[in-house]
């Protein structure tokens, strides 16, 4: 839910009665509680102008009404949340004493900071001290458009960040902890004494620079310490707008003027793009609008005391602070709770909690060391017995597919028996004559079995197998995979007792194999001979470009040309040849 920028109207006294080009000796008056008039000088005679804000103050207001009406705000700070009150308004026209005030008369700072500890004792009254409050004070002040820390004053001008989370943060600027208002007031005292004054022709005691005081407020829940609630307070006065013709500012002072009045132009510019909805806001083109990001369109619940000088003198700086204190009205904040969820503190390390032990340092003598080993084992049995107790459902399913495993072995192995003729008897062989007669893809044996003979050289596990082809006799390869039947494990003692078995391939089944694949090397597309054993798509384009060029393969033997090495060629062959493929 959104939260308006609330905005204040405060009209100081009369200092001196003037009476210029016909103007009223005062040119703005309050009309009701929330309307105020001020002189038309467009029409004089009959014309008034009239603005609306949320509450408009008479000159003889006290410093406590105003106190009375804007402290509702501090309470949201305690929440969790950001508050956020400022003077605006000319040079010489009361923001330094509504905001600031005297020994006489306090203004806002100290009464709302007087009230944040107020509300914090009665809050841990009332929760009996389950709720539990810190606060942090800080304080700054932006003079020519640089940060300078006013409780510890620093040379260098301190940098603006924003975290992770997008808030602004000033990592270099003092934080001091404190613990009641009467510390506050002495730290505050000694903070604005840094602070930079100067004398013009308006005002004896003017504001040179922003100054931004700001109390940060955690609140600690005893059923919950891990969960914080951080609220942040502005309190800030602002330098006026000046006319330099009016104020008769040269040197340090003419550049001084030009800064302030750089950055509240930065601030109407922001303002002005919030109205407008636009997607950029200029927070970044001043100090200033870069510290008031979550006051303006942000995530603080924020509050504009305008203060105006009802002299004919001041009329122009009246009528823009009106105007830019009605478009300021229109902003709309969005406050959030801001919570900090800590981690919970790590529990100490063995050697940090014997670092103070001097007992810890002695030795172990035999007995401790073996009834630390004892109980080192009884831990361990312990964890195993645990481990075994979560783990044997897990357990009995892995001993069920272990026996389904060996039960499938043992049937694989039964088969494999029966066709390498153990368990029945060996087929007759086929005649010559009938072998032509069978299609090439039906032929049972494409290889026929020699009588074995048994080996009884160690071979390492690695079985030799021979053809009997002209173009491959004396050659051989091994295959572990395809071989690895029960009967070709070796023996004891290395000695192989597997059955060596001479392959015989047909001849002329050869001759159509060979054929076959120099037709797909000669026109087959690309996927086909892809397909083919040992050819990946690079390969195969080459073959594509090289029979482009030279025509088609008239054998096997002219892969050479293409990039095989012989070694590539006989595997090639090797492997269309025992993988049986048909070749389109």
């Amino acid at each position: 839910m959104g939260s308006r920028v609330k905005v204040f109207i405060r009209l100081r006294p009369v200092m001196k009665k003037e009476n210029e080009d016909g103007m009223p000796q005062c040119c703005a008056k309050k009309a009701t509680e929330k309307r105020l008039q001020l002189w038309n000088y467009r029409n004089p005679n009959s014309d008034v102008l009239e603005y609306e804000f949320d509450k408009v103050f008479s000159d003889d207001a006290a410093q406590s009404k105003i106190y009375e009406d804007v402290k509702s705000l501090v309470p949201n700070v305690l929440n969790g949340q950001n508050a956020t009150i400022f003077g605006y308004g000319p040079t010489g026209a009361g923001k330094t004493h509504t905001i600031v005030g005297s020994r006489e008369e306090p203004g806002l700072i100290p009464r709302c900071i007087n009230y944040v500890f107020m509300l914090m004792k009665a809050r841990e009254l009332e929760s009996k001290q389950k709720e539990t409050f810190s606060v942090h004070f800080s304080m700054l002040e932006i003079y020519q458009e640089k940060v300078y820390d006013l409780i510890k004053p620093k040379e260098k001008d301190l940098p603006i960040r924003q975290d992770a989370t997008g808030n602004i943060v000033i990592p270099e600027l003092t934080e001091v902890k404190l613990s009641s208002f009467n510390e506050f007031t002495h730290k505050y005292q000694s903070a604005s004494n840094n602070r930079t004054i100067g004398s013009t022709k308006l005002n004896s005691r003017s504001s040179r620079s922003h100054t931004i005081l700001l109390m940060k407020v955690v609140k600690t829940n005893a059923d919950n310490p891990t969960k914080k609630y951080l609220g942040k307070l502005y309190l800030i006065d602002l330098a006026g707008s000046e006319d330099n013709r009016r104020t008769g500012n040269t040197g340090i002072r003419l550049k001084e003027s030009g800064a302030i009045n750089s950055s509240l132009f930065a601030l109407s510019m922001v303002v002005d793009a919030l109205n407008k909805g636009l997607h950029r806001i200029p927070y970044r083109d001043s100090k200033l609008t870069r510290l008031l990001q979550d006051s303006i369109g942000g995530t603080a619940h924020s509050l504009m005391i305008a203060c105006i000088a009802p002299e004919p003198s001041f009329y122009w700086d009246t009528l823009n602070t009106l105007k830019f204190a009605s478009k300021s009205r229109e902003i709309v904040n969005k406050p959030f709770t801001a919570v900090i969820q800590e981690r919970p503190a790590k529990r100490p390390h063995s050697s940090d909690a014997d670092k103070g032990n001097p007992e810890a340092k002695r030795p172990l003598l035999d007995k401790d060391k073996n009834q630390k080993k004892v109980d080192k084992e009884n831990q361990d049995a312990t964890v195993v017995e645990n481990l075994k107790k979560l783990l044997s459902p897990i357990g009995k399913k892995q001993q069920e597919f272990e026996n389904n495993f060996a039960k499938r072995l043992k049937v694989l192995e039964d088969q494999l028996k029966t066709q390498m003729g153990k368990t029945e008897p060996k087929p007759a062989p086929l005649k010559e004559s009938s072998k032509a007669n069978v299609p090439v893809n039906k032929v049972r044996p494409l290889m026929a079995k020699s009588q074995p003979a048994l080996c009884k050289t160690p071979c390492a596990g690695k079985k030799k197998i021979q053809f009997d082809s002209p173009e491959d006799q004396g050659t051989s390869f091994s295959n572990a995979s395809q071989l690895s039947l029960p009967q070709m494990i070796n023996g004891p003692g290395g000695v192989c007792n597997t059955p060596k078995y001479k392959i015989t391939l047909d001849p002329k089944m050869l001759e159509e194999y060979e054929a076959k694949l120099i037709k797909t090397l000669s026109t087959g597309s690309i996927k086909a001979i892809m397909a083919l054993p040992t050819i990946g798509k690079k390969r195969a384009e080459q073959i594509i470009k090289y029979r482009d060029e030279n025509g088609h393969f008239g054998s096997i033997s002219e892969l050479l040309k293409v990039g095989f090495t012989k070694t590539m060629l006989e595997t090639f062959r090797k492997k269309s040849i025992m993988h049986r493929l048909e070749i389109a």
